[in-house]
């Protein structure tokens, strides 16, 4: 088992007897992006690596792991590229595949990433082309995206993208970001279902608004991708389990919201009855 080839003859064994197994890519981050500064190609100034409102890397976890940009599409592939094979040698074993978007690359860490050259460069370009901004926003716009010269060119740039003061940038900007991890699932459920079209992909996700302002996750969109099923994440229950011991009330009003989420995505969300002992799915 702890060997490779080890490894794909007992799995490969198993299928050919009709047993298949539950792989979990439990990655948030590749060797590539936590050795910057051990290779020649600057990642930084590629895209791949988006900095938050003080220019600074996203670092995730104790182990101060450097996140993706998740945008960007050379990024992504970068990342998918890194389990393509495992993916690609065993997929036939696999009956699915698990992901936990509380842990995996993909979503945004939080509102506060994204405010690099590329990404933003890349916002006002695409807004530009839709026409999704009136003419007076999007030249202010551009403005904010020439090359940041110091840690007040990151935040006056969160600060124009995120402010309840200007809703339609600010609506724009959380949609856009949801359009790239949306794009980025699709790649992934793909990548996963090259081998093996029968495959499902459980994503572990924390249904509620929160996901979509500060995650980029758009449960709906992502509901919508074909293999997709989403998985309500252990925090759910962790976090069900801290308001149980405090507030009647607030559990109350917390079930409701789970129970509303599994309306919402019926068929596509499991795990919510073993929470609050809604209707199964």
């Amino acid at each position: 088992p702890r060997r490779q080839g080890r490894f794909g003859f007992a799995i490969d064994r198993f299928a050919a007897q009709g047993v298949g197994f539950v792989g979990k890519i439990a990655l948030n981050t590749t060797p590539l992006f936590d050795n910057l500064n051990l290779i020649d190609c600057d990642l930084r100034a590629r895209g791949c690596i988006s900095l938050d409102r003080e220019g600074l890397d996203i670092r995730r976890f104790g182990a101060g792991k450097v996140q993706l940009n998740p945008a960007n599409p050379e990024a992504r592939k970068l990342f998918l590229d890194y389990f393509d094979d495992v993916i690609a040698r065993h997929a036939r074993a696999y009956a699915d595949l698990w992901y936990d978007y509380g842990w995996g690359a993909g979503p945004w860490i939080s509102l506060n990433q994204g405010y690099d050259d590329w990404t933003v460069g890349a916002f006002v370009r695409e807004s530009g082309k839709a026409r999704t901004l009136d003419a007076a926003t999007q030249a202010r716009l551009k403005k904010l995206a020439r090359p940041a010269k110091d840690s007040s060119d990151y935040l006056a740039r969160w600060e124009a993208l995120t402010s309840t003061n200007a809703p339609a940038v600010r609506a724009a900007w959380l949609k856009w970001r949801s359009r790239c991890v949306t794009d980025f699932t699709r790649e992934l459920v793909a990548r996963c279902r090259r081998d093996n079209p029968a495959l499902r992909l459980f994503i572990q996700v924390s249904p509620g608004e929160a996901s979509y302002a500060e995650n980029g996750i758009d449960l709906k969109e992502i509901a919508a991708i074909d293999g997709v099923r989403l998985a309500a994440s252990a925090f759910v229950i962790g976090a069900r389990a801290e308001i149980k011991k405090a507030d009647a009330a607030a559990l109350e009003a917390f079930d409701e919201k789970l129970r509303a989420a599994e309306a919402a995505y019926r068929g596509k969300l499991t795990g919510l009855r073993e929470v609050c002992g809604s209707v199964p799915l």
